[in-house]
């Protein structure tokens, strides 16, 4: 109607109004139709242009493209002759935070720092931005006074906002605290109505789910919320999240499709950081191992360019491991994780390493650093493994460490075989002969159901070096549960047919065996699971919850 009565400022403006509804609303594809039939209005109105672009930025923020708002908001500062900027130098200094451009941000927060007053809650929440990445407890302490100011303010979203960076920031320093932030952060949401703050809180619950216990539920939740809210960008960084925790649960390949699909996603979304100002190139295939090299070569220049720590470093580490050689491992490890050693260590790789150094003769203490910051469930599992290392060479029993490590990774297997094959020659050596090559059946059984070539190859070199048989082929026939009480292909045949009630003689003429075959076959089950009757091997050979 204002446009019709030709007061066309007016009517954008309305459209804006209309935008931040909808950005409420979690309907951020509504937001931008608006936004782009607002700006169709603007463009001999230079005020209400402005309006335009800021609630772009910050919708594309939003929506998980804040590289694409940057690089609007900056060509909108360099361009624009006159006029107030704060509020876009604001909405682009928080793109650039957002999308990890930390370089960037800084001197836009400089220029902020002279036309904004010191007291704003929005330049206290980008003050406290840019404390994240070197000065945590700066970071949590800043984001917590500037979510009080806001919410005396009514600024519920600033509020969310606020406490979102001091809870990721406490990510790294104290689980407990980070936790109780990001649940205020989320009754916050939910009180209000506001979807998208819904969708960060739960993302960043998820990632101390993934930390604590490999739980993909509230990633999910959070995935479907921003799914239909528009947040691609915001997706494909939950998927990473997701894959992450199905390569725990499942293996590396079984996670592959989950991250290509979120790779590809970011890639198209401009969402990746930026090299040379062009996006990073996609692919459209899986990599050939020859690649492998390049694609983390990729990994550590993206986190060269958004001040994060090269944590991909640590990549390389896993393949020397993989490949028998533990001393470049070690050291691999060491200068991936360097950068975050005084920090939670979030990432599941820093406790394989430590493992490694143990093995070779580090002090406990000394691999393992401050309780405290051991950070990822299968770090700790890492730990009581570590720990019945020591308990070996101190001539004690380790059983209670491992004990307390199993339970840690009950339900990761992969990490679980990882751990458990680095530490299985020392086991082996110390008289424990049938925990390591139990140990060592489970994980290749599992490799083989799993496809983790890779690990299994690395698991019998391992069965080999101790002197035990080494499985032939690759094909999945004996669950992993039952490999590591040493049943056979054959005897966990018959085992699924005992289980399934029938006697000796139905056995051998389903099978087209002797009767006496069978029981042979049965009797050695017996001895392997230390039962004395047929009847307990049903309930006494179940898989593990």
């Amino acid at each position: 109607m204002y446009e019709l009565a030709g007061y066309p400022d007016r009517a954008a403006r309305e459209l804006i109004r209309a935008a931040r509804a909808a950005v409420r609303g979690a309907a951020l594809d509504v937001a931008e139709q608006h936004l782009t039939a607002a700006h169709a209005l603007t463009d001999t109105l230079p005020d209400a242009a402005l309006d335009v672009l800021i609630e772009r930025i910050d919708t594309l923020t939003l929506a998980g493209r804040a590289a694409d708002g940057y690089h609007s908001g900056i060509a909108a500062l360099q361009s624009a002759a006159a006029g107030d900027s704060r509020r876009l130098l604001v909405a682009t200094t928080r793109a650039a935070y957002s999308a990890g451009l930390r370089a960037e941000a800084a001197p836009l927060l400089a220029r902020l720092e002279q036309v904004a007053e010191p007291t704003r809650s929005e330049l206290m929440v980008l003050r406290a931005d840019a404390a994240w990445a070197y000065r945590k407890p700066e970071a949590i302490q800043l984001g917590q006074l500037a979510a009080a100011r806001a919410l005396d303010e009514g600024r519920f979203e600033l509020a969310c906002e606020a406490l979102l960076v001091a809870g990721t920031a406490a990510q790294r320093r104290d689980i407990d605290l980070a936790a109780r932030i990001l649940h205020q952060a989320l009754a916050l949401s939910e009180a209000h109505r506001l979807s998208i703050w819904q969708v960060q809180a739960l993302a960043e619950l998820g990632v101390l789910d993934l930390a604590t216990d490999s739980d993909s539920t509230r990633d999910y939740q959070a995935r479907e919320r921003a799914t239909a809210a528009g947040m691609l960008g915001t997706v494909a960084v939950i998927d990473t999240q997701i894959g992450a925790v199905t390569a725990f649960r499942e293996g590396f390949l079984a996670a592959y499709p989950i991250y290509l699909r979120a790779d590809a996603q970011a890639r198209q979304l401009q969402c990746v950081l930026f090299a040379d100002d062009q996006p990073l190139p996609g692919r459209t295939r899986p990599a050939a191992p020859s690649e492998f090299d390049d694609l983390i070569a990729e990994a550590l220049a993206a986190g060269r360019k958004s001040g994060r720590a090269p944590w991909a470093r640590s990549l390389y580490g896993l393949r020397a491991w993989l490949h028998g050689d533990n001393s470049t491992a070690i050291r691999l490890f060491d200068e991936g994780m360097r950068n975050v050693q005084d920090e939670w260590h979030l990432i599941p790789w820093w406790g394989v390493g430590a493992v490694l150094r143990v093995v070779a003769g580090t002090d406990l203490e000394e691999a393992f650093g401050p309780p405290v910051l051991i950070g990822h469930h299968a770090n700790w599992a890492a730990r009581g493994y570590g720990t019945a290392v020591w308990e070996l060479q101190k001539g004690r029993s380790p059983s209670g460490s491992i004990a307390e490590a199993d339970h840690r990774v009950r339900h990761t297997p992969v990490h679980r075989h990882m751990l458990r094959t680095t530490i299985a020659p020392v086991v082996y050596q110390a008289g424990m002969e049938s925990v390591a090559e139990g140990w060592l059946r489970e994980a290749d059984a599992f490799c083989s159901a799993s496809g983790e070539r890779a690990l299994q190859r690395l698991v019998r070199r391992t069965l080999a070096s101790v002197g035990a048989k080494v499985p032939k082929g690759s094909k999945a026939m004996v669950p992993p549960h039952l490999a590591r009480l040493g049943i056979t292909a054959r005897e966990a045949e018959i085992l699924r047919l005992v289980n399934a009630g029938l006697s000796n003689a139905n056995i051998s003429q389903r099978l087209f065996i002797s009767t006496r075959t069978v029981e042979s076959h049965v009797s050695s089950m017996l001895q392997k699971t230390g039962l004395t009757t047929r009847e307990q091997l049903p309930s006494a050979t179940s898989a593990e919850d």
